[in-house]
């Protein structure tokens, strides 16, 4: 809670279930309606609490592993990575009925959606970005130095700029982040890198587009 300048603990959320030994939470995303939904990775489990005091409380099993959730922007489908199976699980937001399971690169982690509708998923042991629309893989952008580089490029953030034309992605073991248009719904193309400090793994961008923040291991 944060009240009057100052920040305060408050209790944290039961889930109902999810025990010490299997609790190993990963990800989390906030619906517009005031919903959470937490991923579980040692359970391979999403979980939707909302209502009163977050009581009301579902849950499904994704694939192998999951890491991270993103809301698509109508609220109406719930976008999870799964880590350990190469894939994303896409869920109807409000039941976590699974609708699609989609074959992605490998290691796929950090997800985020541009305004049109379009998911994008980082895949850390495969140099790239699977995109996704209307529930199938159209593009897969590489993010390393030189397209045909060695897997080890372990990209691991993405962010999209608020007019939904500009992709940034850490590449965690190069460096360095990629910055991609996106502005074609078609084909990205990658349109150079900016050098980092040690092992970049997140990134923001200001609300005008005009500043990207950049967190490292180092330096």
């Amino acid at each position: 809670d944060f009240t009057s300048g100052k920040l305060e603990s408050q209790p944290s959320l039961p889930i109902e279930g999810l025990t010490g030994k299997e609790r190993f939470v990963a990800g989390l995303t906030y619906g517009t309606d005031g919903s959470l939904y937490v991923v579980n990775t040692q359970n391979d489990t999403v979980y939707r609490l909302s209502g009163a005091n977050f009581k009301a409380q579902v849950s499904a099993k994704v694939g192998y592993r999951p890491y991270a959730a993103a809301l698509a922007p109508n609220g109406k489908t719930l976008a999870v990575s799964n880590w350990g199976d190469e894939s994303v699980s896409l869920l109807e937001a409000a039941t976590l009925k699974e609708t699609a399971k989609l074959k992605v690169g490998s290691h796929p982690n950090d997800l985020a959606y541009s305004k049109d509708g379009r998911l994008f998923v980082a895949n850390a042991g495969s140099n790239s970005v699977s995109v996704i629309r209307d529930g199938k893989v159209i593009e897969t952008i590489r993010t390393s130095f030189e397209p045909k580089a060695l897997v080890g490029s372990t990209p691991v953030a993405l962010a999209i700029t608020g007019d939904g034309r500009r992709l940034y992605v850490a590449n965690a073991d190069n460096n360095d982040i990629a910055m991609i248009d996106i502005g074609s719904a078609r084909e990205s193309e990658v349109l150079g890198f900016i050098p980092t400090g040690w092992y970049p793994t997140a990134l923001g961008v200001s609300p005008d587009g005009k500043k990207l923040f950049v967190g490292t291991g180092k330096g």
